[in-house]
């Protein structure tokens, strides 16, 4: 099982409350199910990438994951910070 956040199990998209997590969980395969050709994904990155749910998609062969739009953003060097720049109002 796979933790994705914007797809419940039942279909609906209900209040994650504190404890209530489990709800939330669905397998990849129903997440792969769900899916439809030109549909934009955004992939979380880092310690929050769905590493589970990237191994099944990537592997798959359905017919429904077919021309999809993988989003994922990459830091490759320091972070973008606001300390480089001067944030005073212009007023």
């Amino acid at each position: 099982m796979s933790l994705c956040p914007s797809i419940c199990s039942d279909g609906s998209m209900k209040t994650n409350k504190a404890g209530m997590w489990e709800d939330r969980v669905v397998s990849p395969e129903e997440v792969l199910n769900r899916l439809e050709p030109g549909m934009s994904i955004f992939i979380s990155t880092g310690v929050a990438e769905p590493r589970t749910m990237v191994k099944h998609l990537m592997s798959s062969d359905a017919q429904n994951i077919a021309d999809l739009e993988l989003i994922q953003v990459v830091s490759l060097g320091d972070a973008i910070s606001s300390r480089g720049f001067d944030l005073r109002s212009s007023d």
